[in-house]
């Protein structure tokens, strides 16, 4: 199987540049993932991955000197000097697994973070080359990571999305025309914060609650997301215009 044959499943989100220290991101960074390990036993065991080392820690032996792991994951210039202006890279990988990169029940969640131009975090299932094990492809995990991350980092907006090579060209789904491209790609639930939901009312056709800060989440189905299904592929149009509507994302067909 090659990477244009199966969805991919992730959750992203940015933010704008925002000066931060190691500490508090290494704090942030441990607490998104303890807050994970509550949601399904896959996200229970975590490594931490130092760029210097090239080891992964584990997580409790991360907690005491996380500072200085985040230190030593500082973007570098093109130089190969370090580069705090544009942040810090770090990366958590379940541990458990053997050769975790390469297994379809993988999760990691990436961060870059620090920066003074921009920002985002990424949580997936497998990896560009490895199928997900489509039974932790839920939607109680991936809501509930959205929400976890959206908790712990200052995003504008997040959506759990779906995506395969070339997308916007032609549609799995029986009917339905292609979905434009944009940054929210097959979109599956999306998160509105405060400031982009003012005025926001819901469209009865999507699923849709109020977050403890005053934000949305929006779903386009309370299953996994079926990139074949046309009433999923129509709710997930739906959920993918409204984000573009909210954050002024423009929708751009590539290729």
């Amino acid at each position: 199987m090659t990477a244009n044959d199966f969805y991919r499943y992730f959750i992203r989100c940015a933010w704008p540049g925002r000066a931060e220290s190691p500490a508090s991101i290494g704090r942030k960074f441990i607490q998104t993932l303890d807050d994970l390990r509550k949601i399904d036993p896959v996200l229970g065991e975590w490594g931490i991955g130092d760029n210097r080392t090239y080891t992964g820690i584990p997580l409790e032996d991360s907690r005491y000197n996380i500072e200085s792991i985040v230190e030593n994951n500082v973007i570098l210039d093109d130089y190969g000097d370090p580069s705090p202006d544009e942040g810090y890279h770090l990366i958590g990988i379940n541990s458990r697994l053997e050769n975790p990169l390469v297994n379809s029940r993988s999760v990691s969640f990436k961060v870059d973070a620090g920066s003074k131009w921009r920002n985002e975090a990424e949580f997936r299932i497998g990896d560009f080359d490895i199928a997900a094990d489509p039974s932790i492809l839920t939607y109680h995990l991936f809501k509930n990571a959205l929400s976890v991350i959206t908790t712990h980092w200052p995003c504008p907006w997040a959506t759990a999305s779906a995506f395969k090579s070339e997308y916007w060209k032609s549609s799995s789904a029986p009917g339905i025309p292609p979905m434009p491209y944009s940054k929210f790609h097959l979109a599956w639930i999306g998160y509105l914060s405060a400031p982009l939901a003012v005025g926001f009312t819901p469209p009865p056709s999507l699923l849709s609650e109020r977050t403890p800060d005053e934000g949305w989440l929006i779903s386009a189905v309370d299953t996994r997301l079926d990139p074949t299904d046309p009433q999923h592929m129509t709710r997930s149009r739906q959920l993918v215009e409204l984000m573009i509507e909210r954050t002024g994302e423009i929708s751009t067909r590539r290729g």
